[in-house]
């Protein structure tokens, strides 16, 4: 028998996005995520951006919504987890984009489609990589922070750093070996690392649209680092669920375990 507490709710389409957590009888973590209405896909941000992180590549005063985009980050939704009981786990907030034109790599990420930012980094000091000219918009002085190396025994098994830096996120690492980079492969849904000065920052499964409505319920194991640098519970796996007796969908991560930090 599991305990759900719900968090943070806001508007997006016609639905809202909500975060929850679920607790075993021990009071151990056995999943967090957020939960959305089926409505949530209809009447989504028709615009590609919502302006928040920009920067004026060409000096012109005027933001471009055309390519070269002067935008990034489609629309976001900040919101936070049930702050007593995310304690248990190092997560604390969930930052969701809604990218209707998707992004780079082009040819890949390129569709509709949601990412899911599960962070351990501080929102406020997530709020402090800012814009600018570098990657994609950010700072140059802290997009070198965002490439500082993350220690081999902390990084995801199987990732690579390509210097994928986004304002206001962060570096992104990326497993090459998903379905998306294969000869015929396709984009339905994936699982990204972010990372900071460093450190891991965010864990981040990315859908798209048309997977949500193919109504799928699944879990997919995550490529998991060998050594943690904070003690506390971990996921092994994330979930995507449609449940059709309250035409609801959830993205969740599951399969807690306790680490141990050297």
């Amino acid at each position: 028998m599991t305990k759900t507490i719900y968090g943070d709710r806001t508007s997006i389409g016609d639905g809202y996005v909500q975060t929850y957590m679920q607790f075993n009888q021990d009071g151990s973590p056995s999943a967090i995520g957020v939960e959305f209405p089926e409505s949530m896909l209809s009447n989504l941000p028709s615009r590609p951006f919502d302006g928040n992180n920009c920067w004026d590549l060409n000096g012109d005063g005027m933001l471009s919504q055309e390519p070269p985009f002067e935008c990034t980050g489609g629309h976001q939704r900040i919101l936070f987890l049930p702050q007593q009981q995310a304690k248990k786990t190092p997560f604390n907030w969930v930052l969701m984009n809604w990218n209707l034109l998707g992004h780079d790599p082009q040819g890949v990420y390129s569709v509709p489609h949601f990412d899911f930012h599960f962070y351990t980094m501080d929102y406020v000091e997530r709020n402090f990589i800012r814009a600018g000219k570098c990657g994609m918009l950010v700072n140059c002085e802290d997009f070198k922070k965002a490439i500082v190396p993350v220690p081999p025994q902390y990084m995801p098994t199987g990732y690579k750093d390509l210097n994928v830096v986004e304002t206001r996120m962060g570096n992104h690492f990326i497993d090459l070996s998903s379905p998306e980079f294969q000869k015929g492969g396709k984009f339905t849904h994936t699982f990204i690392f972010g990372a900071y000065e460093g450190h891991l920052t965010f864990w981040e499964p990315m859908i798209t649209v048309e997977y949500f409505q193919s109504h799928p319920s699944q879990c997919t194991a995550i490529k998991l680092p060998s050594k943690y640098e904070i003690s506390g519970f971990y996921p092994t796996e994330y979930c995507i669920r449609y449940r059709a007796n309250s035409a609801k969908y959830s993205v969740s991560l599951e399969g807690f375990k306790y680490q141990q930090a050297p």
